[in-house]
């Protein structure tokens, strides 16, 4: 099988996901391709981790103009590109993994003459697309051969916004128990991270691209409210634009001495290890996140906003605590329960059964393989 990944960026947790299901089939014996944008656009751009995994596993990354830009112009230029490559590797299946991709991946398709399956990860709906935007991407899904949702709350979406494909399934993005990080004695701000518990704080941590969506600033909102006595520390972890106004945010509270932007790092899953807690503030996800994920393997207890996608992971007081969503007042409540009465420690256990029934790798890539198959498989008796 002639396997082609398209997506927009290689980014956060979606990108992880992209990477590891390339390696994943390359090792059972495909040929595997990756496409996807070359030249970053505001915060969107290929995290350095993503791209070096693929290329240490000799699988190709290929760069087109743009499969981010919506503009008519560029998809057909573009669509043009994917040909070439298509016809040049004989490509049997593409995996896309956002809207203007899936679109590309049916015009290229359409061009070499042959029957190409494109089948649709939908990793998040979003929540600042425009009407038209949602329009266009949601006519792109209904004419694709298949559409996998990573949460069935992300699927409920789907079909709110109208989504009519009869071919829908639900895969929850994962991680491996082999992915486990080797620990980096050398990086200061893990150090500094052991310095500090070592000094009795607690440490607080939130892992992902900063931005409004993550809603980092719900955090920074929350800190303000604690209690000045109660010895917290807090570690972001992740790029975005908006740090420097938060930085001046925290100036303005006069709590800068209390909080860390340390910007991105390819060993997140090594530093959610050594956070007492995980904070998971987000408006909007596809699915539970790649942090969360690794906090439950990890055995870190994680404190996130009562959204459909995180309630799907989180089951309040079982898997782990769930505050009211954008609620600064919430937030700052349960932060204050979990320092003084450590209570989020007690469902790590479970969280971790969660995580080996649900967010393993191993178990739900195996799922995408079937789903390959089977497309193949239909075009094969459809001949």
């Amino acid at each position: 099988m002639n396997l082609l990944h398209i997506s927009t960026f290689l980014q956060g947790g979606a990108g992880k996901v992209i990477a590891d299901l390339a390696v994943k089939e390359k090792n059972k014996g495909n040929s595997v391709w990756v496409v996807c944008t070359e030249q970053s656009v505001e915060n969107y751009s290929n995290y350095p981790a993503h791209i070096d995994q693929l290329k240490d596993e000799n699988i190709p990354v290929i760069f087109l103009e743009s499969t981010f830009n919506r503009k008519l112009a560029n998809i057909r230029f573009v669509s043009n590109q994917l040909v070439e490559i298509i016809n040049k590797y004989g490509i049997d299946i593409i995996h896309s993994h956002a809207g203007t991709p899936s679109l590309i991946a049916m015009i290229s398709a359409t061009k070499t003459g042959k029957k190409i399956p494109v089948i649709q990860t939908m990793h998040g709906w979003g929540i600042f697309k425009t009407k038209l935007q949602k329009n266009q991407d949601i006519s792109t899904l209904n004419l694709l051969d298949k559409v996998v949702a990573v949460s069935k709350s992300s699927a409920k979406v789907l079909s709110k916004n109208g989504l009519k494909h009869g071919n829908l399934s639900t895969i929850y993005n994962g991680i491996s128990h082999a992915q486990k990080p080797t620990p980096i004695t050398t990086d200061s701000g893990i150090k500094k991270i052991k310095l500090l518990k070592s000094k009795g704080y607690f440490i607080g941590g939130c892992v992902g691209t900063i931005d409004e969506r993550k809603n980092q600033r719900l955090i920074i909102e929350a800190l303000r409210e604690l209690p000045v006595t109660i010895p917290i520390q807090f570690f972001f972890i992740g790029e975005g634009k908006i740090i420097k106004e938060l930085d001046i945010l925290c100036l303005e509270y006069g709590i800068s001495d209390k909080v860390h932007f340390l910007g991105y790092k390819p060993n997140g899953r090594e530093y959610i290890s050594h956070f007492n807690l995980l904070v998971c503030p987000s408006l909007s996800e596809g699915a539970p996140t790649l942090s969360m994920m690794e906090a439950f393997a990890e055995k870190v207890p994680i404190l996130a906003s009562n959204t459909p996608e995180h309630a799907e992971a989180i089951q309040h007081k079982f898997t782990g605590l769930l505050f009211s969503n954008n609620s600064p007042d919430s937030l700052a409540k349960f932060l204050e329960i979990c320092i003084k009465d450590g209570i989020a420690n007690q469902y790590t256990a479970d969280a971790y059964q969660l995580f080996e029934e649900n967010f393993f790798f191993e178990k739900n890539s195996n799922k995408y393989n079937k789903l390959y198959q089977l497309l193949l498989e239909n075009i094969d008796l459809a001949r």
